[in-house]
């Protein structure tokens, strides 16, 4: 087990700006980032360290122009927040031009009120998503933008809930859609740290989450001698990455506070910063993860280490190496910074002799641009310059590994790896497909890095193909721009034609432009039923996620493996059709004018009385029905709902957290009155 309670390295965190050439705000311009939300959000004494919060953190990723009030308190709701006067305290406060942050949910489903009377913490902190959490929530919003300022939305972020495939489960996924509906309806800018935060613990994987949440052997922290396993809240290392996501999220929802968000230091902007990491072996253990090599830190920490090979040799030369980053996108790369291991005694134990760096589009054509060959032993990083090339893949493989003093075997270790970008370039994303006649909105952002000093008279122009229609509808910052931009109604071919942003800017002087495209296809046609009425089992699925082995049509379950299940059997009654699915689970069918969907819902027979789980359905991604707990005690409840002008049903089944034995059914799920 490791864990980083280690600070970031001063030199990653310092305030450089990420966006040149624009000027920061004055003294009485300043405005302060409030944020209101619970225990992950909030702040704490050095008594309970490395317990930290993220919003105890995110002052790291803004300059002087930028101020944060954390008024985030430990065991509130959207609702107890309210009720206990927090909410009216803070907008006493705040002024026009200010922010407030609201992350809630994680109280929010617990219904504690018979715990009242021994803490009042306890009290009135239940509520539903999509009623009393919206309505709670929408006070918030109000009461901002009736003082002048700019409510945000931050969905909650994952816990370390996993199942016992080591796959992350998403606890507050109706909190998030709530507040993602909430988002929509007022045209309030949101930050999905719930998909973030899920989508990075399932990159480092179960072991390597123990370093960023709050998880502590006996006598390892001060604080904690007796120990700590806490998988809600984050140790300050952990707490630090979920204060960069909202910073990140700050610039992708191109608010004017992007301006102020910093994230790296003077020497540039490292692109590799959390990149995915791919290796030809990998130890993953003891210290040594694939991830840590790019984390952005450079301090020595004897338990995160960087990352070793994972296979020890004694023929060098028949046994190369190599660890390869995926930056996301592709940009113009100038430098790459290689680290060796940095731990007491052994710095520079196992970095390669020789070596190259690749650079690929695609991860398929690679263009190598430096290669070393008898390198010493090194007491530091290593950093390498190239002409500028075009690329998203970034390779260090070692050609000639260095043999250990302690052991004699070979291996490939490094500490970290960071990629540069010396060179002003413009991003343009979008959806890659659009049918005829739809609309999809397409942003740039010219991505200027601290080291090329001013930048003015920023431009960006969209070009579409002939036949296309765009319009601007946002440029909130003289750097970033959104288009709405509409596919003809006929006409198509089956290639995918480009959306070109050029940036048009000067540069010390000089005129210089940028540019970059979006390929846009067309879908293939969905399925869809066939006339009349229709079993769910007999369509094909747009969609299919199921917790244990397939989803089973006319079966149940079972086991792993397809067609392994049995008669679909709830409370003792049999259905000769329907879904046999294991949760999590989710199903999504195409409708073609359907009129009404009906089935009986429950835990099958063949898990006796165990498992619990709760049934939702979906339509057109709006949630019309819950049932909100089913038990193998429980006989089948019936659905029938209204399904007209429904386009995608998604029936989809919740594992309630428990785990286990949660094989469900849609006993004689059907589609009645479609088209004809």
């Amino acid at each position: 087990m490791f864990r980083k309670f280690v600070a970031f390295a001063a030199s990653v965190l310092c305030a450089v700006p990420l966006l040149a050439g624009v000027p920061a705000a004055s003294a009485e311009e300043v405005p302060t980032v409030y944020l209101a939300g619970d225990s992950t959000v909030a702040s704490y004494a050095p008594s309970q360290y490395p317990l930290t919060g993220w919003g105890q953190v995110l002052p790291e990723f803004f300059d002087a122009g930028v101020r944060v009030d954390n008024r985030a308190i430990g065991g509130r709701s959207a609702k107890s927040y309210v009720l206990e006067g927090h909410l009216d305290r803070l907008l006493a406060d705040i002024k026009a031009g200010d922010y407030l942050f609201v992350q809630f949910g994680h109280n929010d489903r617990q219904n504690t009120d018979n715990l009242c009377s021994v803490n009042k913490t306890y009290c009135n902190r239940h509520t539903d998503p999509y009623t009393s959490f919206k309505e709670y929530l929408t006070k918030y919003i109000v009461g901002a933008r009736e003082r002048g300022a700019t409510p945000v939305l931050v969905t909650p972020m994952g816990r370390r809930s996993y199942d016992d495939k080591g796959q992350f489960q998403n606890d507050f996924y109706d909190y998030a859609q709530a507040m993602k509906q909430l988002s929509a309806e007022y045209d309030v800018p949101l930050i999905d740290l719930n998909t973030r935060s899920i989508a990075f613990y399932t990159r480092i994987g179960v072991p390597a989450t123990e370093e960023i949440f709050l998880y502590c052997d006996p006598d390892e922290c001060d604080n904690y001698q007796t120990g700590r396993e806490d998988n809600v809240h984050f140790q300050e290392y952990g707490a630090r990455w979920l204060a960069r996501f909202v910073a990140e999220g700050i610039v992708s929802a191109g608010l004017p506070l992007a301006r102020n968000v910093r994230f790296d230091g003077a020497d540039g902007w490292n692109l590799a910063e959390e990149a995915v990491v791919t290796a030809s072996s990998s130890l993953e253990a003891d210290g040594w993860y694939r991830w840590n090599i790019t984390d952005g830190r450079l301090d020595a920490d004897p338990h995160g280490l960087g990352w070793s090979s994972n296979d020890q040799v004694l023929n060098v030369v028949d046994h190369p190496e190599w660890v390869q980053v995926d930056l996301g996108a592709v940009s113009p790369l100038t430098r790459i910074m290689v680290a060796p291991r940095n731990d007491q005694g052994n710095v520079g134990v196992h970095f390669p002799v020789d070596y190259t760096v690749q650079v690929s589009e695609d991860g398929a054509a690679w263009t190598t641009v430096a290669s070393v060959k008898g390198a010493p032993v090194p007491a530091g990083p290593q950093e390498l310059t190239f002409p500028a090339t075009r690329g998203r893949y970034v390779k260090v493989a070692g050609t000639r590994l260095r043999q250990s003093p302690a052991d004699l075997t070979y291996r490939m270790q490094l500490g970290e790896v960071k990629v540069y970008s010396d060179v002003v370039s413009v991003r343009l994303t979008g959806p890659a497909e659009l049918l005829d006649g739809a609309t999809g909105t397409y942003v740039a952002d010219l991505r200027i890095p601290p080291t090329v000093g001013e930048v003015s008279n920023v431009r960006l122009d969209l070009r579409v193909p002939d036949g296309w229609s765009s319009r601007k509808v946002r440029e909130r910052l003289p750097y970033y721009a959104g288009w709405d931009v509409t596919a003809p109604t006929s006409g198509r071919g089956a290639d995918a034609v480009a959306l070109a942003v050029t940036a048009t800017f000067r540069q010390a002087g000089t005129a210089r432009t940028a540019t970059d495209e979006v390929l846009v296809g067309k879908p293939a046609p969905e399925p869809q039923p066939q006339p009349g009425d229709q079993w769910v089992s007999d369509l094909p699925f747009v969609e299919e996620v199921n917790g244990w082995g397939p989803v089973e049509r006319d079966m149940s379950n079972g086991d792993t493996g397809a067609g392994d299940g049995r008669p679909l059997s709830i409370g003792g009654a049999g259905f000769e059709k329907g879904l046999g699915v294991h949760a999590d689970s989710a199903v999504t069918v195409a409708l073609d004018q359907c009129k009404q969907f009906s089935a009986v819902v429950g835990v099958d027979d063949e898990v006796g009385d165990g498992g619990s789980v709760s049934f939702s359905v979906e339509a057109d991604g709006e949630p019309v029905w819950v049932h909100p707990i089913a038990t193998g005690r429980d006989a089948g409840q019936a659905v029938t709902l209204d399904v007209t002008g429904v386009g995608k049903l998604r029936l989809v089944v919740d594992d309630l957290a428990n785990k286990g034995n949660d094989h469900a059914d849609w006993g004689a799920a059907k589609l009645t009155g479609c088209a004809s």
